[in-house]
């Protein structure tokens, strides 16, 4: 996964448009994934001056932005499928979403809405939903932690799969936690 975000990194340096960067990580990590492995990738671009966002969702859990009132603006469902699995690969972008002050950006992995309980079910988005929802006016890290307990209690223990990115937009700054 490092030497796949480091493509990533280096790629997006050369390019602004998020659906060509994704063709050309698919096309440099392809040759060395072996048969049945694969990447899901949500690749997103913000424009500070513009107050936008652009992104293609190569095969990766949505992405969510949720608007001052907790609601959900605009979902970053998946415009492809993931890295690696063909040679030709067209990941469209969804397109280009404006950020208002107080927005909230959601960006998670597989590991919090595919933590799995004792009797195998999966916790899925709604729970996830309801929590930032309920919880949009805290920090960043604040809404990370408690997402991350979230999918631990759910599961039961601890997952090194999960893995979430948070946002929140305002008109002075950008609030930023990687966990």
């Amino acid at each position: 996964m490092a030497e796949t975000r480091a493509c990533l990194r280096s790629i997006a340096t050369a390019d602004s448009n998020v659906s060509r960067i994704l063709a050309a990580l698919n096309e440099v990590v392809t040759p060395d994934f072996g048969a049945g492995f694969f990447a899901t990738v949500l690749f997103a671009k913000i424009d500070p001056r513009e107050k936008t966002l652009s992104y293609s969702n190569a095969g990766h859990v949505p992405g969510y932005l949720f608007n001052t009132r907790g609601r959900i603006k605009h979902v970053l469902s998946s415009t492809g499928t993931p890295i690696g699995l063909f040679k030709d690969f067209e990941c469209p972008s969804g397109g280009s979403v404006k950020l208002d002050p107080g927005s909230l950006l959601v960006f998670m992995t597989d590991g919090i809405t595919e933590a799995e309980a004792q009797n195998g079910s999966m916790m899925g988005s709604k729970p996830v939903l309801k929590f930032i929802r309920r919880n949009r006016h805290k920090s960043a890290g604040y809404l990370s932690r408690g997402l991350f307990r979230l999918a631990k209690n759910f599961a039961g223990n601890p997952t090194d799969r999960s893995e979430m990115i948070l946002l929140r937009s305002s008109a002075k700054s950008a609030e930023r936690n990687i966990l």
